[in-house]
């Protein structure tokens, strides 16, 4: 999930996906503690709904997140106080399909760290769901899939501007917008399009511009600077 292309062809899907776990590598634990060898998908079992019984709004962040940093806090933060959704969930990509796996960090280690990261933040999750997937699973993929494991619960996806110029180019991209409302947060380099010229369910996040990104962090940790945002 994430930055994708069209594919010629989609991998099969289960109707409903079952239980998965990841075993997230002990290094990340926080001081004192000992990391369960054996972490359920966090985004399993959430019971919160919306005003009056509704669906609950469920928010999807999707990437690699290799590292996760302050700038995905942050957006995610905007989301909710702004009640764009009751919840974000930040997705976990094993596999995103246009980055070389052998690049990435451990998957379980990516997770992990998502895990650390969110642990204190209110209606801010990690997710290993696509853990669970066909790979490389595309956001269609995921959407159908989270939607057959949650059909009480709606789900928005949240990309930014440098994904939104290439959106037409996404495998389904049309389905995506017939079924679930976008959301597009500022990139660096990119120009937000108008409100106006959006399709109806796609709105822009007011969020601030943040310029750190992880391949400036894994950067500058390579380059011994650890003074990372």
């Amino acid at each position: 999930m994430g930055e994708e292309t069209l594919a010629s062809e989609s991998s099969a899907l289960a109707s409903r996906p079952g239980r998965c776990e990841v075993q997230p590598a002990q290094a990340v634990s926080r001081p004192g503690e000992v990391a369960s060898r054996r972490s359920p998908v966090v985004s399993e079992g959430l019971d919160n709904l919306g005003a009056d019984g509704a669906p609950a709004r469920l928010g999807i962040m999707g990437g690699t997140f290799d590292p996760i940093h302050n700038g995905h806090l942050a957006l995610c933060r905007t989301v909710i106080k702004q009640r764009l959704a009751d919840e974000v969930w930040m997705m976990v990509t094993p596999h995103n399909p246009l980055k070389a796996s052998a690049d990435l960090m451990p998957e379980a280690e990516r997770y992990a760290l998502c895990a650390l990261a969110t642990a204190e933040e209110k209606g801010i999750r990690a997710s290993a769901f696509e853990f669970c997937l066909p790979r490389p699973s595309f956001t269609w993929q995921t959407l159908q899939a989270l939607q057959n494991a949650y059909p009480d619960r709606s789900f928005s996806l949240l990309i930014g501007a440098d994904n939104w110029a290439i959106f037409e180019r996404w495998f389904k991209a049309r389905e995506i917008l017939e079924n679930h409302e976008i959301l597009i947060y500022p990139r660096p380099g990119y120009t937000l399009p108008c409100s106006s010229t959006l399709p109806r369910g796609v709105r822009i996040i007011d969020a601030p511009l943040h310029h750190i990104s992880s391949t400036e962090i894994r950067q500058m940790l390579r380059e011994g600077n650890t003074e990372t945002a």
